[in-house]
């Protein structure tokens, strides 16, 4: 008998909740996201790993220069 393949290889993007794939997914704070979803909630700039400021309660993806401007609106 033969094994048959697992295709449950892949996981769901955090935010639109589609099927991400290996090659073309990110992976940051635990979750998975398509490089195309993982854009900033204020401004909608493409977010990179190395600058971009996530908060679990606020807006959970922003770009430093939002998230620093949402902070300093707040108090």
């Amino acid at each position: 008998m033969g094994v048959k393949p697992n295709f449950q290889c892949s996981d769901v993007c955090y935010f639109c909740h589609k099927r991400v794939y290996v090659m073309e997914r990110l992976s940051a704070e635990g979750k998975f996201f398509h490089r195309s979803c993982f854009k900033c909630e204020y401004c909608a700039t493409t977010l990179r790993l190395s600058s971009y400021a996530y908060d679990l309660h606020l807006v959970p993806a922003a770009c430093n220069y939002c998230r620093l401007e949402s902070y300093q609106a707040q108090g």
